[in-house]
């Protein structure tokens, strides 16, 4: 019997949520106080969720949700780079202007996948 490719959207999408949102990043932080939430954060996008090359994360989403994933991956990986130490806590991060912009655009990603 085969099985069924798992659905890798709503992963995606709940990363998405939590890289969008204030509240969820510092309710993470207070469930989890022993690991640094920022880099967790980075862990889970690049390392976990967002998969391009794999032709099961492809088929869970539209030529143009890809497209905005891509987008939102690019802008990331570019400015990620410029982000505090993550060590320095989520707190840190959300004071600063180019997380700020990340989740700004998560936001926008978030929205194209939930609309399409």
């Amino acid at each position: 019997m085969a099985h069924a490719a798992p659905d890798l959207r709503p992963g995606i999408i709940e990363v998405l949520r939590l890289l969008s949102s204030p509240e969820k990043q510092l309710e993470y932080e207070r469930r989890v106080p022993s690991i640094s939430i920022p880099s967790e954060l980075l862990c889970q996008w690049f390392d976990d969720t967002y998969l391009p090359e794999s032709p099961v994360f492809r088929q869970g989403f539209s030529s143009r949700e890809l497209e905005a994933l891509a987008h939102f991956n690019n802008y990331f990986s570019d400015h990620e780079k410029l982000l505090p130490d993550p060590h320095c806590g989520i707190r840190n991060w959300l004071e600063d202007n180019i997380w700020k912009g990340i989740m700004s655009e998560a936001r926008h990603t978030l929205a194209a996948l939930e609309h399409e």
